[in-house]
């Protein structure tokens, strides 16, 4: 095995071996061998025929993330990036990562519990001494996922844990990932009939991980069980460390010598074992929490994002939707006196704050902005070419002005004092969204869809999404965050009274 040597040689391999083993750990499939061989890389320990006819894996919609270590908490906290920030928790990023949240705030918005009812709960547990794991019992989960914030010594009554939680119940656990070595090493130690009563597959840590190798584990695990096509247990154990060695290579310096070589020794730290198809058990509840997730995205999220891959691509397609529907509003003789008030404050409050926005603060009355508006506006008539101008198109992208501009905050505080854009409030179609009221959403939807493009360094993007973008290097995990966020703003954008399509 390519990848097995050149792991071995370390620094001794050769450019050669280097790139067969790139190659072997793209494609070759890992070999499956019977439970008494010694755990290796690109091996699975598979169950006999015998112990497999046994297995009879429960069933859950919910899944626990066990968090091992006095100090778990804080060190996983710390790498998320999570610590002192109000309302963000594990459990909550991990949630928002696999759907799971977008179908919970969907159900309860739309009052439709069987989203909630099939979809997948994530839990968190923190266990910082060996007793804190009585208040769980294994035999609830579809699946564990185990991290490790200091090399816990335990190890062996965190397997007599799960031994007993499934003692009596005669059935398994589907899936377990432990990137605790120290519980790898204790699963690997199981005789095959131990083993086969606790999981009916396992997913474990050839070496050991440092806390950020094992979030980056944990993270592309997720993508994996609820985005891609699920495949054998080995090829999704070599598919992470892949994508792992992708991420390891793509991050580091172009001119680093043997970079290749390096992201490999970083990379290469899975193996698996047991069951090799444990798909075949979890496979349906997973397809029922994807349907969910699929569905709520397409009822929450316009029909331009649903149909286009590219964000940024999406939303102009539909900013260019509203900006004709207000030019029809236009013509229809409806919203003239509120157009009439977009194109002047936009023409004006910036050349205004700019040489004297002294003027503006000094107002002390909304009737004052109201007569001021009158001023600006007289008796003009608004025309489809200024509309067009206005919000205009430049190589397929619209402008910022949808949202107000660079003075965004002091020119939406002086346009909700404008009582004649309550015209908009009154309309049905997507005309009604130029209302300044959904400025701040429009805001948010420029900064999130340019992230995918320029990632955290997005301009304007807010701590908050900066925070959760920034949870991960790893682009798919990034892109996949930036959706889900996409349909929280949409969804509070509806609910603010906001017109899809």
């Amino acid at each position: 095995m390519p990848l097995r040597r050149v792991l071995s040689q370390g620094s001794r391999a050769t450019p050669s071996d280097v790139n067969l083993a790139v190659e072997s750990l793209k494609t070759d499939d890992p070999e499956v061998v019977d439970w008494d061989h010694k755990p290796d890389l690109m091996f699975h320990r598979g169950y006999s025929e015998r112990s497999k006819k046994k297995l009879q894996p429960n069933e859950s919609n919910d899944i626990l993330v066990v968090v091992l270590g006095q100090d778990g908490q804080k060190v996983f906290d710390d790498i998320l990036g999570l610590s002192g920030i109000k309302n963000r928790t594990m459990e909550k990023e991990i949630s928002s990562l696999t759907g799971a949240q977008i179908i919970h705030d969907y159900s309860m918005a739309s009052q439709r519990s069987g989203f909630a009812r099939d979809s997948i709960n994530l839990k968190v547990a923190y266990v910082r001494e060996p007793e804190h794991l009585d208040e769980h019992d294994p035999s609830d989960y579809l699946s564990i996922m185990v991290l490790d914030g200091e090399g816990i010594e335990y190890s062996d009554k965190f397997i007599d844990w799960l031994e007993e939680g499934v003692r009596g119940t005669n059935s398994t656990i589907p899936l377990i990932y432990s990137f605790s070595h120290n519980v790898s090493i204790a699963v690997n130690n199981l005789d095959e009939n131990q083993a086969s009563l606790i999981a009916a597959s396992w997913i474990l840590s050839h070496q050991e991980l440092l806390p950020q190798k094992q979030i980056d584990y944990c993270f592309q695990a997720f993508n994996k069980l609820f985005f891609e096509d699920l495949g054998n247990t080995n090829n999704k154990c070599r598919d992470m460390m892949n994508q792992d060695f992708i991420n390891e290579y793509n991050k580091r310096d172009e001119e680093l010598p043997n970079k290749d070589l390096s992201a490999l020794l970083k990379s290469c730290k899975l193996t698996s074992a047991g069951h090799n198809y444990c798909f075949r058990y979890i496979g349906k509840i997973l397809d029922l929490h994807k349907n969910c997730y699929s569905k709520s995205k397409q009822l929450i999220l316009p029909n331009a994002f649903s149909g286009e891959d590219n964000p940024r691509a999406a939303r102009n397609n539909w900013l260019g939707s509203m900006r004709e529907s207000l030019i029809k509003a236009n013509a229809d003789g409806k919203l003239v006196n509120a157009t009439r008030g977009l194109i002047e404050i936009h023409d004006r409050f910036d050349k205004l704050w700019k040489t004297d926005k002294g003027i503006i603060q000094n107002l002390s009355s909304d009737n004052e902005i109201n007569d001021i508006f009158e001023r600006w506006i007289g008796s003009k008539e608004v025309t489809k070419s200024q509309i067009k101008q206005l919000f205009n198109e430049d190589q397929g992208n619209y402008g910022k002005v949808f949202y107000g501009g660079i003075y965004y905050s002091e020119k939406q505080k002086f346009a909700m004092k404008y009582k004649k854009f309550n015209e908009f409030d009154a309309y049905e179609g997507l005309a009604k969204n130029f209302a300044p009221k959904y400025w701040t959403f429009f805001k948010r939807l420029f900064n999130i869809t340019d992230s995918n493009k320029y990632g955290i360094e997005a301009r304007n993007l807010e701590p908050e999404f900066r925070d959760r973008l920034g949870i991960s290097d790893i682009s798919k995990i990034r892109n996949r965050i930036g959706q889900n966020i996409l349909c929280e703003i949409f969804l509070d954008f509806k609910k603010m009274g906001g017109v899809l399509q």
